[in-house]
């Protein structure tokens, strides 16, 4: 199968990681693939992209920021490699690159194509009418969790039959419990619980909730620390914050950390804490952190609700509710050997069904499905 990948993205970000991901397990398996991004800015993906060895489609700019001309241009250029037989299948993860790729094969004949969308984050199947017209012209979907799909079929009246659930995988031979150092670094005792936030730190993360939750914890148990990692323009307001609050003294920023480093962090904490969806919906450091025997606190929604079971591997909350966050952190923060089995439970769910193999089994078969299934708009023009 000769496979279009499109990403509108200059950055290596959560989605543009799972197309990469995608695309080496896709070509493992004998498919053709040719990946678009935007290639109009400056950015981290490109690096990554020709490190894989993977072709890239140069003529499309798919950068979001750009005119409506160089939009319409896009639409131009794809749509002529299409009537070419450049490719049969087109996998969009972006609304800019699916309204390309949508307007590209309009008129076309579509017995042809496949057009593929992954919905991945929640607001991307909100009630609208520009997104049911792009959806009721598209073949089929993926998404990371069964709430993912429920909101497409409730909003806008998608087939289920149409819907394929593609979860997120974790390595948990990289991502495993074991000793830390981070602690020592930065100045918690090895005995206190601690509970840590892993993301970019930006309003939409709540890391302000994560403090208010957090300060409500300890007065339960006043031993408690929180580690935040990751960078941002939100680092500045949360600094303050914490200082506002009293919490700064009990608070570490560890700042940005990758590759070895990261899964060191992850072994340090207790509890990890993830109150806002991240923009790949897999809730793909949830995943992390169970692997490294974490238990986990996290908001009730999507994905993260499929993967934490409440009161087992650890605790779901209303995020935006800091009674509720602060009691469900403070009873994991309580008792360290009880979020340690916790923990522990978590890492054999991830084991059974989050792992790299079950996520190519599911990606192989929604490309096998897409055809199976026919197309959803049928045009018989040239």
């Amino acid at each position: 199968m000769r496979l279009l990948l499109l990403c509108a993205t200059p950055e290596f970000t959560g989605p543009a990681e799972l197309m990469l991901e995608d695309a080496a397990t896709l070509r493992a398996a004998g498919h053709e693939v040719t990946v678009a991004f935007d290639s109009r800015r400056a950015g981290s993906l490109r690096g990554r992209v020709e490190a894989l060895g993977l072709p890239i489609e140069e003529s499309l700019d798919l950068c979001r920021l750009a005119s409506p001309a160089a939009f319409a241009g896009d639409v131009r250029r794809l749509r002529g490699l299409l009537r070419a037989g450049r490719w049969e299948t087109i996998h969009a993860r972006f609304s800019h690159d699916h309204h390309v790729a949508l307007l590209a094969t309009a008129g076309l004949d579509r017995r042809r194509f496949r057009l593929l969308r992954s919905v991945e984050l929640l607001h991307n199947a909100a009630r609208g009418a520009a997104r049911s017209l792009a959806y009721a012209g598209t073949d089929r979907f993926a998404v990371p969790s069964e709430a993912h799909g429920a909101a497409l079929v409730r909003n806008h009246g998608v087939d289920p039959a149409r819907i394929d659930k593609l979860p997120g995988r974790v390595d948990a031979a990289r991502f495993a419990p074991g000793p830390s150092g981070l602690r020592a670094e930065l100045g918690i005792p090895e005995g206190a619980p601690v509970v840590g936030i892993v993301s970019r730190i930006k309003p939409d993360r709540l890391h302000a909730d994560l403090l208010r939750a957090f300060a409500r914890a300890r007065r339960e148990v006043p031993d408690a620390w929180l580690v935040v990692v990751g960078r941002g323009e939100g680092e500045p307001e949360v600094r303050a914050l914490a200082d506002a609050m009293g919490l700064a003294a009990r608070t570490r920023f560890a700042g940005y950390r990758t590759g070895a480093a990261l899964a060191d962090a992850y072994r340090a904490f207790d509890v990890k804490a993830w109150l806002a969806p991240g923009n790949d919906g897999t809730c793909r450091a949830v995943l992390e952190a169970m692997a490294s025997g974490c238990a986990v606190l996290g908001g009730d929604f999507g994905a993260v609700a499929e993967s934490v079971v409440d009161g087992e591997t650890g605790r779901l909350c209303d995020p935006r509710d800091a009674e509720d966050t602060g009691r469900a952190l403070a009873w994991l923060l309580a008792d360290r050997r009880r979020a340690a089995a916790l923990g522990a439970a978590g890492r054999s769910r991830v084991l059974a069904r989050y792992t790299p193999a079950g996520r190519a089994a599911s990606l192989l078969g929604l490309y096998e499905r897409a055809w199976e299934s026919g197309p959803v708009r049928p045009s018989h023009q040239a």
